[in-house]
């Protein structure tokens, strides 16, 4: 049986946390990482964190602005509500968060909602979501640079890692090509190529790189066009080439994912694509039309993961997730934070079942 809950307070905090090194999201550098959290306390002085990152790389002045007013007036809204915590998922959520806000934002009230009520119920956030969890969540390794090739290709290796991802399309097609072949030729069979072209190919480029690889075995290739309108035409000039999309799904519905034969995966950002409700609906509509949904981070830090990896156990069960990122910080706001250099994390290693947040990153945003 569930309990009526009362959310007594809500917080804001921004937070900027340095990074190992630069990297280029979406075309912009950036050497920290801007975000949000915020933090529902209820009648019985529990508190649930979740994470607002929006796109990396990108100002957060509009964020600012927008938490600022809208934000608060759906904070004012919040408290006093009285929730049931034994409703279904999306009961919970419609009833307790009816209002329209920005993605990230909404994926922030949703996992601070929901990991209240797991700390409350004392359950993992997974859940929540569905009773047939994993207990433990695959993710897949990533190489970011070709840096210490051959160590990370050892680490990854030792790791235990099924699936790994490789960034291409920074240099020419042709040395693209070389680099896939020699990729997958330092992996064992096992291990899963996924390849990620970030929007940065013609489509004649496109077609080369597919003629390159042909005969490669890769799980699929995410955004190889810079027009990603194209894509089906891609797919009808390279049928051979697995199609993949990520921040193309932010301009589509379930429906136009689920009627989209041409693609083979969907790259799945909750932060991005508006939070938990919407991952859900997104996840089903790829398995009811044979796609392969994978949850991926959009580098949130360890609280943002840690949501992150209790979804991937409840919908995406067994299916290397992206979250090989906590190793981009150089500080993080969890303490322990995401296990780094693991290609399986069991959900009890993680928030809300331990980690101390460090306030001295964050800094309080007012809300009234």
């Amino acid at each position: 049986m569930g309990a009526h809950v009362r959310i007594e307070r809500v917080r804001l905090f921004s937070y900027t946390l340095p990074l190992v090194r630069p990297i280029t999201m979406l075309g912009d550098a950036m050497s920290a990482r801007e975000g949000f959290v915020v933090a529902l306390t209820d009648d019985s002085g529990e508190t649930g964190w979740g994470e607002m990152a929006g796109i990396p790389g990108r100002s957060t002045d509009h964020d600012l602005i927008f938490l600022r007013f809208e934000f608060a007036d759906a904070a004012a809204k919040m408290v006093k509500v009285q929730i049931h915590d034994g409703r279904s998922l999306e009961d919970l959520l419609g009833t307790t968060i009816p209002w329209r806000v920005k993605p990230s934002a909404l994926m922030g009230l949703e996992s601070a909602l929901l990991t209240l009520v797991a700390r409350r119920k004392n359950l993992p956030f997974a859940e929540l979501i569905s009773r047939k969890h994993s207990d433990h969540v695959a993710i897949n390794s990533l190489i970011e640079t070709q840096d210490r090739f051959g160590e990370r290709v050892t680490e990854i290796i030792d790791e235990g890692a099924r699936a790994v991802k490789l960034k291409v399309g920074r240099q020419s097609v042709e040395d693209d090509i070389d680099l896939v072949h020699h990729v997958r030729r330092a992996f064992p069979p096992f291990v899963r190529l996924r390849l990620d072209a970030n929007r940065r190919w013609s489509m004649d480029e496109a077609v080369a790189f597919a003629s390159g690889i042909e005969g490669v075995d890769i799980e699929y290739i995410e955004e190889p066009l810079i027009n990603h309108t194209q894509l089906e035409e891609l797919h009808m000039k390279a049928p051979h080439l697995p199609l993949a999309i990520d921040e193309t799904v932010r301009a589509m519905s379930p429906d136009d994912v689920r009627s989209a034969a041409y693609l083979k995966a969907v790259v799945l950002k909750p932060s991005m694509i508006g939070g938990i409700r919407m991952t859900v609906a997104f996840v089903r509509a790829c398995r009811e039309s044979g796609k392969t949904p994978v949850i991926s981070s959009s580098i949130e830090s360890s609280i943002g993961l840690s949501v992150l990896a209790h979804l991937s156990a409840a919908l995406t069960p067994g299916t290397p997730s992206g979250l090989d990122t906590a190793r981009l910080f150089s500080r993080d706001l969890l303490s322990p934070g995401f296990p780094i250099g693991r290609s399986r994390v069991a959900l009890d290693e993680l928030y809300p079942a331990v980690g101390v947040i460090d306030m001295s990153l964050l800094k309080e945003i007012p809300l009234e």
